[in-house]
């Protein structure tokens, strides 16, 4: 597996289980995309990292005040506790991604268990990618669509250099 993807699954374990296929296979697309696809997994993680900051926060605050018998301490507790079960849950509620591939000149990113929050982060990282070069990770007017018996979403510099110009489609 490529270390950038690499990166990634490690530094979201609970999107990528060990029995997807991702975890065996990697993701199939070039680097370019690999912005988008770390963005589109921070964001899918973002209540995970909430409620770990909360948790974190609040130990904190339990440690300075253990040892006192003040009321705070108590509600420190309380607190303390149902910010873990708010972590379990938005554990329990991460999708698990089965693959992310190019297809069609875009991004796949197929996951069970997802919602609407998750399904508009998807579709939205799907569409930067067809105005993203798969290869370099320019976003810019030059990126256009080529045709090598299947679509591929590149900069002018990058098709042209990987596939030669007869192989940019005509309705760019």
């Amino acid at each position: 597996m490529i270390e950038w993807q690499r990166q990634i699954i490690d530094k979201y374990p609970e999107l990528f289980q060990s029995s997807s296929g991702v975890e065996r296979y990697g993701f199939e697309v070039d680097e370019g995309w690999k912005g988008i696809i770390s963005t589109l997994c921070e964001s899918i993680y973002e209540p995970v990292s909430t409620s770990r900051a909360e948790i974190k926060f609040l130990e904190d605050q339990y440690k300075r005040l253990e040892g006192s018998h003040s009321d705070n301490l108590a509600k420190n507790q309380e607190l303390l506790m149902k910010a873990r079960v708010e972590y379990n849950k938005a554990i329990d509620e991460l999708p698990v991604v089965f693959q992310v591939k190019e297809k069609f000149g875009g991004l796949r990113f197929y996951a069970g268990k997802t919602d609407e929050r998750i399904l508009s982060l998807i579709s939205f990282a799907q569409r930067l990618s067809y105005i993203t070069c798969e290869r370099c990770g320019a976003s810019n007017d030059t990126v256009k669509t080529f045709r090598i018996g299947w679509n591929k979403t590149y900069c002018l510099e990058c098709g042209v250099e990987k596939y030669g110009k007869a192989a940019l489609l005509d309705d760019n």
